[in-house]
């Protein structure tokens, strides 16, 4: 092969299309990986959250959007100086920075001031932490009503007018509630030695067709 006809292949259209394609595929990879690594150092940028209070929810809602936040509505609180449908609480405070793409947790305003009693309080929650949700939410409370149990300052149930309420309860708002909360005082001790209930249990007779008939709580609503 001549000089003169290897310089005709290497500069061939073909080979030249060839090269030519190369260098677009090379510079559309090398702007792409630049595009998502400035995506993704943007994405990672913090957020000052803005404070919501107030606000419509649609406004707050758009607010969010615009900063690549997601607002999401998981319940209802009672303020009377407020419309219908403003945001109340938030789950991150304002002022605090988040990522984008963080889901934020409000609950927005109602003018109905029958409220249900929250689930997870009662037995399951220290005597501060319950004031917090139950006066974010829109209770009164009164000063707790302290007995004898373990664990100090565990809430034990909830009253209203010194009635027992149920999760779920539907219960006003200007009703104050009433905490049972435990003193301390006691405390059970487990000293390995279970042959006094062995013996107690010995003793019975027991029989396998009794069935005891379940017991059915009924709610009502405190006004």
């Amino acid at each position: 092969m001549t000089l003169k006809e290897f310089g005709r292949k290497i500069f061939s259209r073909i080979v030249m299309l060839n090269c030519l394609g190369m260098i677009v595929v090379t510079l559309l990879l090398g702007l792409a990986t630049i595009y998502a690594l400035d995506f993704y150092t943007r994405h990672g940028e913090d957020i000052t959250m803005p404070d919501l209070y107030g606000q419509d929810i649609d406004v707050a809602t758009k607010k969010l959007e615009a900063l690549g936040l997601e607002a999401v509505v998981v319940g209802k609180a009672y303020r009377e100086t407020l419309p219908e449908g403003a945001v109340v609480i938030q789950s991150v405070a304002h002022g605090q920075t988040v990522k984008a793409g963080r889901k934020i947790e409000v609950y927005v305003n109602t003018l109905n001031p029958m409220m249900a009693i929250p689930d997870g309080i009662a037995g399951n929650c220290a005597l501060m932490e319950a004031e917090a949700i139950l006066t974010n939410l829109g209770f009164k409370l009164t000063a707790p009503e302290y007995v004898v149990g373990d664990n100090r300052d565990w809430v034990i149930e909830i009253k209203v007018r010194g009635k027992v309420v149920a999760p779920g309860t539907e219960v006003s708002v200007k009703t104050p509630l009433t905490l049972v909360v435990s003193d301390g005082s006691t405390e059970e001790v487990y000293n390995g030695n279970d042959s006094l209930y062995n013996e107690v249990f010995d003793e019975l007779e027991w029989d396998s067709t009794y069935n005891e008939e379940p017991v059915r709580e009924e709610t009502e609503a405190f006004e």
